[in-house]
């Protein structure tokens, strides 16, 4: 087996890094051409079999924003169904992200130009 990580993970680390990889990477697929002006910032947050899609969305969101959102879990489920035990769900957050979203273990794929996750 070829090690292109670091020397000292072990073969389970590997196998969970690369599911992670797989699942950022298809969350940003997945979110391509979904990105309504009302999205500020979408962060991913994988816990098991539960992937967790939280859209930063501005107030007065409209149904087709609300299309984009649901647009993007489907196409994540759809394309990861035969090669990952996984399942989006989409969470909707008004104007604020937390400010410990590092330690909640999500990771940013989009984030709005010029916008700020914090009102203070």
């Amino acid at each position: 087996m070829h090690q292109y990580y670091n020397p000292d993970l072990t073969p389970e680390q590997m196998n969970e890094l690369d599911r992670r990889n797989l699942v950022m990477l298809t969350a940003v697929q997945a979110s391509i051409g979904n990105l309504h002006p009302a999205i500020r910032a979408v962060f991913v947050e994988l816990h098991g079999s539960e992937v967790y899609l939280h859209f930063i969305v501005s107030q007065g969101v409209d149904s087709e924003c609300e299309e984009d959102i649901d647009d993007t879990a489907s196409e994540f489920n759809a394309m990861t169904w035969n090669i990952a035990d996984v399942t989006a769900v989409a969470v909707l957050h008004v104007d604020e992200a937390p400010r410990n979203w590092v330690e909640l273990g999500w990771h940013p794929i989009f984030w709005a130009k010029g916008w700020s996750a914090w009102t203070d």
